[in-house]
């Protein structure tokens, strides 16, 4: 079955998740023009695409919708975590109808897909808003209410979501770099990205996997990482509190700091293992509470002033699901958990491209800033959206 042409509309598309071999692995994979494009319509109400884990290799999970939103996961079906930043009361899609395809053949249905998308100029993401927001951080850090937190700035453009959508998944099934591609869309809605950051991964009984990430330069920089006072501040309160946070389950395991290469980008890189028998499927929710937002995207240490700080944050630039926890709980009780950064978001006619820098007592606004702009473009690169830093 060959993809339809350009004319005609995907009448559902699905969760996606990149599995290694391993704990995730399943024999039945299909070709993706059996599952995925069964029909067709002019409808694309019902779409989802899930997570990549970084031990990715050449299959993909995808789950079709309907989807039926729930409180709570499902022990026999596939369960999709996907809330916004402050977590929905509602944050689960279940799917009963959820395979392995190839990687390619996903990437060769989105042939037609891949290519030039319309959209508006982009716009916002203004200096003005970040300097007010920037301010506001640093006068709370100097009067002792938090030691870190992270500050946003956004830009958006108008388009056509479910056509972009899909060009970035084309792209993501493109590019094969660390981290996990990750994504969600369902009926007007959703979001797209690649992220280099666990929340937390449950491969097998008795250890979780999480990682540190913070700290960044371009690539070009990167020999820089291990001597800057302010990045290896920041990295430390990220590891810190993770640990914090983990240490209540069992034995913390950390170890030593790296740095980690990105194709334009390099950070920070601390791997952290919780040794314990987990039930993860019954202490899921425990798990995100306790992790989410790190340090790395929310405040530190967790305290009323830095949830406050958040919220007037949020009512001044909302934010959605970036830096939100987004993943996957398998019918198996294994589990795959990214933090949604690196991203594209979509709702009503538009896509928003946020990025946030880590604020510490050393942090300059002008610095932050070009963090910004570099993190940002990285994305537009990622996507072929734009092969310029953003002119604001």
């Amino acid at each position: 079955m060959g993809f339809p042409t350009r004319t005609l509309r995907v009448f559902e598309f699905v969760a996606v998740t990149f599995i290694g071999r391993g704990p995730y692995h399943h024999e039945a994979v299909i070709e993706a023009s059996l599952f995925l494009w069964e029909s067709y319509g002019v409808t694309n109400s019902f779409a989802f695409l899930g997570s990549i884990p970084h031990t990715a290799s050449d299959e993909v999970c995808v789950a079709r919708g309907p989807f039926k939103r729930s409180r709570l996961p499902a022990p026999n079906m596939l369960s999709v975590f996907a809330p916004h930043f402050f977590l929905d009361s509602e944050p689960w899609y279940l799917s009963d109808d959820w395979k392995f395809i190839k990687r390619n053949a996903l990437k060769e249905e989105l042939q037609e897909w891949g290519k030039d998308v319309s959209m508006g100029p982009w716009s916002g993401g203004g200096e003005r808003l970040f300097h007010e927001i920037f301010s506001s951080l640093k006068s709370s850090i100097e009067r002792g209410d938090f030691l870190k937190a992270v500050a946003l700035s956004c830009e958006e453009s108008s388009c056509e979501g479910w056509p972009l959508f899909l060009k970035s998944t084309h792209s993501l099934m493109r590019h094969q770099s660390f981290g996990s591609s990750y994504g969600f869309f369902c009926e007007d809605s959703g979001i797209v990205g690649q992220s280099p950051e666990i929340l937390f991964s449950v491969g097998s009984p008795g250890s979780l996997d999480t990682v540190a990430l913070a700290g960044t330069k371009p690539l070009h920089e990167a020999s820089l990482l291990l001597t800057d006072v302010k990045e290896i501040e920041e990295h430390r309160l990220v590891v810190e509190g993770i640990r914090d946070s983990l240490s209540v389950w069992g034995r913390v395991e950390i170890s030593t700091v790296e740095v980690l290469k990105l194709s334009w980008l390099a950070h920070l890189m601390t791997k952290i293992k919780l040794i314990s028998d987990l039930p993860v499927r019954h202490i899921f929710m425990d798990l995100v509470r306790d992790l989410h937002p790190t340090p790395a995207l929310g405040v530190y240490p967790k305290n009323q002033s830095g949830q406050e700080w958040l919220k007037w944050q949020e009512s001044r630039l909302p934010r959605g699901r970036f830096g939100a926890p987004f993943g996957m709980l398998f019918p198996d009780g294994r589990a795959h958990v990214v933090v949604a950064i690196r991203n594209l978001q979509f709702s009503s006619g538009k896509v928003e491209l946020f990025s946030g820098c880590g604020v510490v007592t050393k942090s300059s606004e002008t610095q932050e800033w070009e963090e910004l702009l570099l993190k940002r473009g990285a994305v537009k690169e990622l996507f072929g959206l734009d092969n310029s830093w953003s002119s604001l």
